[in-house]
């Protein structure tokens, strides 16, 4: 991954299994998420953006520092769709299944080589469980999950 391939990251975190889950990268989102591919983990589109805090540092004008001249960091947003919101359902029916499926996404990702160019993949700050809207505006129950990322080109 060469700086600031955010599909890259996209394409690798739809590439990795996680038993149960369904991906998507930034190349397949669909605009509404169909309940039947729940639990589906997917860039958050919505509210944070896919990506925020974005920080650039040049580490040498001339001549590169370990083979690498310039360092990014970002943070990458995630949305997990576990089921859709029903009448008569709620959080707490799904809520230990939605922690299965976070420790799940967490776990296999920072336990799986990083993607070209990427030095550390991690998680950032704690899972907000909840509310997660997808572009559509439909309510699923679900979890916000945060990584912080750090490239080196």
């Amino acid at each position: 991954m060469t700086t600031a391939n955010f599909n890259a990251l996209a394409d690798w975190v739809d590439g990795l299994t996680f038993d149960g889950i369904k991906t998507r990268s930034l190349r397949t989102v669909q605009q509404m998420v169909n309940p039947q591919d729940c639990p589906l983990l997917m860039p958050e589109l919505n509210d944070p953006d896919y990506i925020t805090d974005m920080e650039f540092e040049r580490l040498s004008f001339r001549h590169a520092v370990d083979g690498r001249r310039r360092k990014l960091v970002y943070r990458a947003h995630y949305a997990l769709y576990y089921r859709p919101v029903a009448l008569g359902v709620t959080l707490f029916e799904f809520f230990p299944g939605m922690v299965d499926a976070v420790t799940e996404v967490i776990n296999t990702i920072v336990s799986n080589e990083t993607p070209d160019g990427a030095h550390d993949i991690r998680p950032d700050g704690m899972v907000k469980f909840g509310a997660v809207t997808d572009i559509e505006g439909t309510l699923f129950h679900g979890a916000r999950l945060r990584f912080l990322v750090t490239e080196f080109s």
